[in-house]
């Protein structure tokens, strides 16, 4: 048998799974680019109400009654917690005024949120939001400093801790350790 590139690298077997890869690939991008314009330009605008880009206003319904009572207007981000049955409403009314509001539900009383500005976002890519200043913490120092400086422990119904002294040096007599002189 000759040992041409044919035989030696298997080229047939090869292309099957060349082939193979290539068609999950193409299968993957294809379900993929299936997906409706809708889903994508309302996963957008969900997106944008989450950086507080989307004027919503969020109108509370008393179905017994007919009356809205309860009103939130603002760029809002909202998160519907069902096993609870409340609404978390996060809103910014300017650059260093943000509030949060819990509204509760029942089975008398619905919600609707309204987007009442139109947004341009795209229906053909989906919208990925990168904040690297979320990565940095915001640390907050609560306490005392004279706490710090000098501390009182629970026991000592607030008195001071008596301070730690400095550990006494002993040196070790002459010809306990070989090769070490006694310290004055």
């Amino acid at each position: 048998m000759k040992n041409t590139a044919k035989t030696k690298f298997n080229i047939p077997a090869n292309w099957k799974k060349i082939g193979a890869g290539a068609a999950a690939g193409v299968a993957m991008l294809g379900l993929s680019a299936c997906e409706n314009a809708a889903s994508v330009v309302s996963r957008n605008l969900s997106t944008a109400a989450d950086n507080f880009e989307i004027q919503r206003e969020i109108v509370f319904y008393n179905g017994i009654t007919g009356h809205f009572f309860a009103t939130v207007q603002g760029r809002c981000s909202i998160e519907v917690d069902s096993a609870k049955n409340k609404l978390d409403v996060t809103c910014k009314h300017g650059e260093a005024d943000h509030r949060k509001h819990f509204l509760g539900r029942s089975d008398n009383v619905t919600f609707f949120v309204l987007q009442t500005e139109p947004a341009n976002v795209s229906e053909y890519q989906t919208r990925i939001a990168f904040n690297p200043q979320g990565f940095i913490p915001d640390i907050d120092f609560r306490g005392n400093v004279k706490e710090l400086v000098n501390p009182t422990r629970p026991d000592t119904h607030g008195q001071s801790v008596p301070q730690v002294q400095k550990p006494v040096q002993v040196a070790p007599s002459a010809g306990t350790l070989p090769g070490l002189k006694p310290t004055n």
